[in-house]
């Protein structure tokens, strides 16, 4: 499947036959997989494949919507007014659903701007090889990168790509617990973070301080507090509980 074709999500929470609705769909794919078993997969490799997972038409828990409306009106709220260097900080565990809440709402964010003819800059950051190829897959499927360009990139090349005097408009960082907080090889900086801030009107980011793995990543006490006050500050700070099983 090269490309996904009216993709525009419209996720309904309760409605008849909720219920029922994994026995239908399994039972619609189990008579597409007698037509073509390639290009119909079955439905347990779908739902373990990367892609299924990190996909932003998932529909989302009252935990993920809650915080995606949040970020949808500061974003707005940024743009209208021309803001810069804002931050948005969504704190949660493994398991609680940040990489969705983080796809759906960078493509909600592009959808919107198409529905309304206007022009968006988003850009989905992530330091880690395996999940960059994931959202690349993900923004082929939609179609983005033909429309936007590279959208999708590791932050040091989103770093050396922007200068402050011309920002984004909004920049999401998937694993920002991943981000260095020094220099290595072809980052120069001190801290990704505070360097990807300075590029974006917005920066959205997704941080999980348990899974911080060495001294290149390592984020002091003070350091990781200030963000964390800076969201709370401007009431840009949630965290997310609920964790999440895919099915």
């Amino acid at each position: 499947m090269k490309r996904v074709y009216n993709a525009r999500g419209n996720p309904q929470k309760d409605y008849y036959p909720a219920g029922e609705l994994d026995t239908i769909f399994n039972k619609i794919w189990s008579e597409l997989r007698r037509y073509d078993g390639t290009l119909f997969p079955t439905v347990s490799k779908i739902r373990d494949s990367a892609v299924f997972k990190a996909s932003p038409l998932h529909k989302l828990t009252s935990d993920q919507e809650h915080a995606k409306e949040l970020i949808l009106e500061k974003v707005n709220e940024a743009l209208r007014r021309n803001e810069t260097h804002q931050l948005i900080f969504i704190s949660g565990e493994a398991g609680t659903g940040k990489t969705v809440l983080n796809s759906s709402t960078f493509y909600e964010l592009y959808c919107r701007a198409e529905e309304e003819n206007r022009s968006i800059s988003c850009y989905l950051l992530v330091n880690h090889d395996e999940q960059i190829t994931v959202y690349e897959q993900i923004a082929d499927k939609l179609g983005l990168p033909e429309r936007y360009g590279k959208i999708v990139s590791k932050p040091t090349t989103f770093i050396n790509a922007h200068t402050p005097d011309s920002p984004v408009d909004v920049a999401f960082v998937d694993e920002a617990h991943l981000l260095l907080t020094q220099g290595k090889q072809s980052y120069r900086g001190n801290n990704q973070l505070q360097d990807i801030i300075g590029r974006a009107r917005v920066t959205v980011v997704m941080f999980d301080e348990h899974q911080i793995l060495n001294t290149e990543e390592f984020w002091e006490r003070q350091i990781l507090d200030r963000y964390r006050n800076m969201a709370r500050a401007a009431d840009c700070y949630i965290t997310l509980t609920e964790q999440l099983r895919m099915h």
